[in-house]
């Protein structure tokens, strides 16, 4: 609850306090993986940020060739 409160107060907008929870469930991820703490249930995972948006459209990973094709296709500065 304390985490939770704190993001609400911060006068940041709504992403920078969704990467700030990303973060640190990250951390403690990490502390649990590495046994600094108990393994349980991410406690970040209960706060939740109002108005973070999450990816709508999906990520196009492109192939070496295809890499390599675009950049010949395009003009020197």
């Amino acid at each position: 609850m304390a985490v939770d409160a704190w993001l609400k107060s911060l006068t940041i907008s709504s992403s920078s306090k969704g990467r700030a929870r990303r973060l640190l469930k990250q951390l403690i991820g990490k502390a649990m993986f590495w046994e600094l703490i108990p393994r349980d249930v991410n406690p970040m995972t209960l706060v939740k940020v109002k108005g973070v948006s999450k990816r709508v459209k999906k990520i196009v990973l492109l192939s070496p060739e295809q890499v390599v094709a675009l950049i010949t296709a395009l003009e020197e500065p």
